[in-house]
């Protein structure tokens, strides 16, 4: 919105988070209840992922210099040390705890996302593209045909990929671990891709296109999940683990900057978003799927069934970029 700065509509969605998650505090809540608390959490917390990369474009493209797979790249610390600690603290106690803690995070998020400088347009004159009305989203899928592959591919590679990656408790028990061996493996999934983006991303993306280092990135993510198929014990789990710093760690800023490159600049809020829409819908549909799967017919038919789907993404996504 030309008027509407990002950040606050940031604001409001956490602030419907925090009310969502003040009615979690309930005790004897039952699960039609639990459910709309986790609707709320995925259209505001989860969905804003998309409206903060598009925050830092904004900065980027106005000419702030601004190290973006750097920023990413803390929050890949805190949410691996968040994962070592809470780890280790549920094997010690319930999860009653993370709820107050959850909702403390929250007021933390909003203050912070409050007072974080306005966006302002350059003072210098802008051209025609810029000023133009930002397309609709169906525009935008038709008017762009490799993008729009691209997003397909996107959805099925995730399908696969968060259909695994939600059922990691069941990998790790599989291989005999427990919440501790969780903790320390979704550490190590999160710590691995801090080197790629505070330090090998900057360098990588002068030296190649965006959409190499994407297709690079998700066919490391796809043996990423073969490893993972094949470990027999936590430590082989961890191991798999570490391979997420080409795969995860180089996807999340290859994936804006290519955005910012393929969509129009009037339309590039809409094409984080679209972005952000295709990976939580193939996150929707995996997690839907392999829930069923995993009832069914196992843990290994689930990670059959979602190395199947990224290795389909993969293909589809080489076709996108071959366009």
């Amino acid at each position: 919105h030309k008027k509407f700065p990002l950040k606050y509509l940031v604001g409001i969605m956490m602030g419907a988070c925090f009310i969502a998650n003040l009615v979690f505090h309930i005790k004897g809540l039952n699960f039609s209840i639990v459910f709309l608390i986790f609707v709320v959490f995925g259209t505001t917390e989860m969905a804003i992922v998309s409206l903060m990369d598009s925050m830092a474009m904004q900065y980027i493209n106005s000419g702030v210099i601004i190290n973006y797979s750097a920023c990413r790249g803390v929050g890949s610390i805190t949410y691996a040390v968040t994962c070592l600690v809470l780890g280790q603290a549920t094997n010690r106690w319930d999860t009653g705890f993370l709820i107050p803690l959850h909702t403390i995070l929250i007021l933390l998020y909003l203050v912070a996302v409050v007072t974080f400088p306005t966006h302002r347009a350059p003072a210098v004159a802008k051209n025609r593209t810029e000023l133009a009305q930002t397309s609709s989203f169906g525009a935008i899928l038709r008017g762009n045909s490799r993008y729009t592959l691209y997003l397909i591919a996107l959805m099925i590679l995730f399908s696969g990929y968060m259909g695994i990656f939600t059922f990691m408790a069941d990998v790790v028990v599989r291989a005999g671990g427990d919440n501790g061996n969780l903790g320390t493996a979704l550490f190590i999934y999160s710590v691995s891709q801090t080197p790629m983006m505070l330090f090998l991303f900057p360098i990588l993306k002068k030296k190649y296109p965006a959409q190499h280092l994407l297709l690079f990135s998700s066919v490391a993510q796809a043996i990423h999940c073969i490893c993972l198929y094949a470990a027999a014990s936590p430590m082989q789990i961890y191991l798999a683990q570490a391979l997420e710093m080409f795969a995860f760690g180089l996807y999340i800023p290859s994936s804006v900057y290519y955005m910012n490159e393929v969509v129009l600049p009037a339309d590039r809020v809409k094409g984080q978003t679209l972005a952000m829409t295709s990976t939580n819908l193939g996150a929707t549909i995996g997690t839907a799927i392999f829930g069923v799967v995993i009832e069914r017919f196992g843990v290994n038919a689930m990670l059959l069934g979602g190395n199947g789907m990224i290795i389909a993404g993969v293909l589809l996504m080489t076709l996108a970029f071959k366009k």
